[in-house]
């Protein structure tokens, strides 16, 4: 079984978890109200660079096929190959 879950939101919750019920973790406080937040607004902005990094190369492998294709088929044409 997968899971496709990115790893800031787990620490998010982890914070949530320790805000929630400090006493029940020995966690210190520094960590969770400080450190973590800071772990998890780094790791969040690390996914958007790759999420958004990895659209832009989709449409760059679109928009290159659909030259290529566009450029196929004129230069048949410019050749006399057209299909019938």
């Amino acid at each position: 079984m997968r899971y496709e879950m990115a790893l800031y939101r787990i620490v998010e919750q982890l914070m949530a978890i320790f805000a929630a019920e400090p006493e029940s973790y020995n966690v210190p406080a520094a960590f969770w109200q400080k450190a973590l937040p800071v772990k998890a607004a780094d790791m969040k902005e690390y996914v958007e660079r790759i999420r958004q990094d990895k659209q832009r190369r989709l449409q760059q492998k679109k928009q290159k096929a659909n030259d290529l294709n566009g450029r196929g088929e004129a230069g048949s044409r410019e050749n006399g190959l057209t299909e019938v």
